[in-house]
């Protein structure tokens, strides 16, 4: 079921849409809790290039080897200035086709430069962000997300899968993009409001979820090797991003199982630190772009790697999770595994 938790920009477009209810598609629901998930999880994608036709194009040929139930969309969907209307070509270009012979909802997330004006959009100055929700609603109207294949029913959401009475796992989709502005923005009243909105709504899914894994994704990341860095730091910038550090050590350490991020394009599995509790967090932000690692000795790493285009493949059953890590190389396509690991319940 998908729960759809917006803010008050938006409030007056989510009144008079429905609450829609999507099941993973292929999952097994025949137990308690249910069967078992696999997924994807990927970020950083909406350029319409050939890297992130590349990686498509890797990730179909695991779907069809291993199996495919949906995936996490980790927000930068629309690059480079997010879309300008809910019919937006770009939404054919940079999703559509990229990834039109994946037959699974994506579960998706805001991305900075899917709203660049987050932070103005706060007091109802702009609806770039609010778009990419619009166009989960078109399903069915003859334009765009014919299939529904684009799921944000909100700037915040959660899913629980599968959509059964004892879900395997409860999503917390989260909106980072009004809190992880630049470093010389004097932040508002009303973006700490929303901070405090979005935390206290955590609160109550946390508190009312009784789904055997918690699991929580946006699009910035707690931590990072990367060249942005840690929240509250971002790109060495002091307190750049403290309000989205403060959403995620206050609501959401040590209440997720995990935390899924991109905005660095590379792949990173984080060792859980002591300030975020047993939350183990994961950067899959290489869907179509590559950068380096600026500082691997930042924070602990299990495994990571830079300058290479991939994504993240996830089986969870009831008392662990095993990921894949699959590297796509950005001049042929070819891809691999090249790393995994479990965790367990």
């Amino acid at each position: 079921m998908i729960k759809i938790n917006t803010f008050a920009f938006f409030s007056i477009l989510c009144a008079v849409l429905p609450v829609v209810s999507y099941a993973a598609e292929g999952a097994d629901y025949s137990s308690e809790p249910t069967g078992f998930l696999r997924f994807i999880v990927i970020g950083d994608t909406g350029t319409g290039g050939d890297g992130q036709h590349q990686v498509a194009d890797a990730i179909r040929a695991v779907c069809q080897s291993r199996g495919c139930d949906f995936a996490l969309g980790l927000g930068d969907n629309v690059y480079e200035h997010g879309v300008k209307s809910g019919s937006d070509a770009q939404f054919e270009s940079k999703f559509e086709i990229p990834y039109a012979e994946l037959n699974f909802p994506f579960y998706m997330v805001i991305g900075n430069h899917d709203d660049p004006t987050a932070e103005k959009e706060l007091a109802g100055e702009s609806l770039s962000g609010g778009y990419e929700v619009q166009y989960t609603y078109d399903k069915g109207k003859g334009k765009g997300n014919k299939d529904g294949k684009w799921q944000m029913p909100g700037r915040y959401y959660r899913v629980d899968l599968p959509d059964a009475p004892h879900p395997l796992a409860t999503f917390l989709a989260i909106d980072g993009a009004p809190l992880a502005g630049p470093a010389d923005t004097q932040y508002s009243a009303s973006q700490k409001a929303y901070r405090d909105q979005q935390g206290a709504w955590l609160d109550t899914q946390f508190a009312q979820s009784d789904a055997r894994w918690k699991i929580v994704f946006g699009h910035f990341p707690l931590y990072s090797n990367g060249r942005h860095g840690n929240a509250g730091n971002y790109g060495g910038h002091k307190n750049q991003g403290i309000l989205y550090k403060n959403l995620l050590t206050d609501h959401v350490c040590g209440k997720a199982d995990l935390l899924f991020a991109g905005h660095d394009h590379n792949l990173q599995w984080l060792r859980p630190v002591a300030e975020c509790g047993n939350t183990t967090e994961i950067i899959s932000g290489a869907g179509a772009k590559e950068t380096a690692l600026a500082d691997k000795e930042r924070n602990p790493a299990i495994w990571q790697a830079g300058d290479t285009l991939g994504f993240l493949y996830v089986v969870l059953s009831a008392d662990t999770l095993r990921g894949t890590v699959y590297t796509v190389d950005k001049n042929d396509g070819h891809y691999e595994a090249a790393f995994g690991s479990s965790m367990h319940k």
